[in-house]
C-alpha cells in the first residue's frame, strides 16, 4: 500500500512538473526582475520622472483639481503621492473615456509627464501578475502548483531517504560530475523552505481575504469591524485637508496613498507609513467622513495575530519586509524554478524517453542445436584434412 501511495505521489510531482513547470519557470524570472521594480523604473523611464526632487509640501487639491478640469471624464479612484526629497511625481488612478490608468503629474510644476509606459517593464508585470489573462487568478494557481511540487518532492526524496548524505553533500569538484537527477535533488533540498516561502506568499494575492478567514476559524479569532459610514459625499472632500487631519492622528507617519470614496457614505482613507512600518506604501488606515473628521483607523496591530499572520505574506514575497538583503535573496530564488524544471525535464528523459541499443536477437532452443550440429559437422571436417 505504501509503494503505491509512493508511486502515486511521484507521479504527481513528475506530470504536475512537466505541466505547470514552464509557467513556474517564467513566474520565477520576471519575479527577478521585478524584485527591482522601482530601480528600473528610474532608470528606465526617466520621463516620468520629477523635474526636481520635492523641497517643500505642495497642495495635492489644486494639481488634482488642474488636471481634472481639463479632463472632466475622468472619475478619481486613488492617488499615490510624492515624496519629500525624493522626484517621484503624483500619480493618479483615473477611469474612464479610454485614458490610461494611471496619470504621472510633475509635483513641482503641474504638468502631465507623458512618455510611453507600455514597455518591457509592463510586459514584465503582465506577465507576472496575470499571465497576460484578467485578474490574478490563474498566477494564484501556478504558485499553489509549486507549492504542491515542494510538498511531493519532499516525500519523493525522504522515500530514498538512504542517499541523503550523498544527495545534499556539497564537495569540492562535485558540480563538475553531477547530472541532471542530482541538480534538481540538492537545489530542491537546500532551497526547499524559501522556494514554498516564496510560492505560497504569491497565492496570497489571489486569495487573501479567504486565507484570512480560515486562519481567523483556526485559531478562534474574531476582527471587530468598524462602522464606518460617512455622512455626505466624501468624494468632494478637499485632498489636503483629508491629509493633513489625516496627519494629525499620526505627527509621524508619511501620508503615502489616498483611496477615494466609492459611493455617497463611503470615507476617503489615507495610508500612512510609520517609523516602524515594514511596507513602502506603510500598512496604518485612517478613515475621513465629508466634514474632514477621522471616524476610524486601522493598524496592524489591532488585528488578532492570524490576521497579521495573512498581511505579512504580500510583502514578504515582495522583498518590502526584509529591505536589499530580502530582495537579493529573492532575486536568487527566481532563477530556482527554471532550474529545476530543465534539470527535472532532463532526468525524466533520461529515465523514460532515451534510446536504449538494438537487443540482439536470441536464438530458440531448436535452432541452437542445429547450430551446434554444423558446427560438430565442420569441426570434423577440419580435423579431416
Amino acid at each position: 500500500m505504501l509503494s503505491r501511495t509512493l508511486k502515486w505521489i511521484y507521479r504527481t510531482h513528475l506530470w504536475l512538473g512537466l505541466i505547470t513547470g514552464v509557467v513556474a519557470a517564467l513566474l520565477g524570472i520576471s519575479g527577478t526582475v521585478l524584485i527591482f521594480r522601482g530601480e528600473l523604473e528610474q532608470a528606465f523611464r526617466p520621463h516620468l520622472l520629477a523635474s526636481a526632487p520635492l523641497s517643500r509640501e505642495t497642495s495635492i487639491e489644486h494639481l488634482v483639481s488642474s488636471y481634472i478640469q481639463v479632463n472632466p471624464k475622468q472619475t478619481l479612484r486613488g492617488l499615490q503621492l510624492p515624496t519629500l526629497g525624493e522626484r517621484n511625481p503624483l500619480v493618479l488612478m483615473v477611469a474612464g473615456s479610454g485614458q490610461p490608468a494611471r496619470v504621472y503629474i510633475d509635483p513641482a510644476t503641474g504638468l502631465e509627464l507623458k512618455g510611453p509606459t507600455n514597455d518591457w517593464i509592463s510586459w514584465t508585470v503582465r506577465l507576472h501578475h496575470s499571465l497576460f489573462l484578467k485578474g490574478h487568478f490563474y498566477t494564484g494557481l501556478a504558485g499553489v502548483a509549486l507549492s504542491l511540487l515542494c510538498v511531493t518532492g519532499v516525500v519523493v526524496w525522504w522515500s530514498s531517504i538512504k542517499t541523503f548524505a550523498h544527495d545534499i553533500a556539497f564537495r569540492p569538484g562535485r558540480l563538475r560530475t553531477m547530472r541532471a537527477r542530482d541538480v534538481h535533488i540538492f537545489a530542491g533540498v537546500w532551497l526547499l523552505i524559501p522556494l514554498f516561502l516564496l510560492a505560497f506568499s504569491g497565492t496570497v494575492f489571489t486569495w487573501r481575504e479567504a486565507y484570512t478567514r480560515v486562519a481567523l476559524a483556526l485559531t478562534r479569532s474574531t476582527v471587530q469591524k468598524q462602522k464606518l459610514a460617512a455622512a455626505g459625499d466624501a468624494r468632494s472632500l478637499n485632498l489636503d485637508k483629508a491629509i493633513a487631519v489625516a496627519r494629525t492622528r499620526f505627527p509621524e507617519a508619511t501620508p503615502t496613498m489616498v483611496r477615494m470614496p466609492a459611493q455617497t457614505g463611503d470615507p476617503l482613507t489615507v495610508r500612512m507609513r510609520t517609523p516602524d512600518d515594514s511596507r513602502d506604501m506603510g500598512t496604518t488606515q485612517v478613515f475621513v467622513n465629508a466634514r474632514a473628521e477621522v471616524i476610524g483607523v486601522e493598524q496592524p496591530g489591532d488585528k488578532p495575530l492570524a490576521a497579521r499572520a495573512v498581511e505579512v505574506l504580500a510583502p514578504l514575497h515582495t522583498g518590502e519586509l526584509g529591505g536589499w538583503p530580502l530582495k537579493l535573496a529573492w532575486a536568487f530564488m527566481g532563477l530556482v524554478p527554471p532550474l529545476l524544471f530543465f534539470s527535472g525535464v532532463r532526468a525524466a528523459w533520461r529515465k523514460y524517453v532515451r534510446v536504449y541499443p538494438a537487443r540482439v536477437p536470441v536464438p530458440s532452443q531448436p535452432e541452437l542445436e542445429v547450430l551446434s550440429a554444423r558446427n560438430s559437422d565442420f569441426s570434423r571436417k577440419e580435423a579431416g584434412r
